[in-house]
């Protein structure tokens, strides 16, 4: 696996898709347990994320 997804803002993604990865990604990010920072847009307008995980 690559070091980036082939995505970019405006791909469809389907699920299974890798979007990111999880990890540390800066100095400040080392000292806590590793996470994946993502946002879902809707028409250009911000979403709730919760909607599109499983529960």
């Amino acid at each position: 696996m690559g070091d980036n997804p082939e995505v970019e803002a405006g791909d469809e993604v389907s699920a299974g898709q890798v979007i990111g990865f999880v990890g540390t990604s800066g100095p400040i990010e080392a000292a806590v347990e590793p996470h994946l920072h993502f946002s879902v847009r809707e028409d250009g307008a911000a979403a709730d994320p919760a909607a599109y995980l499983p529960d």
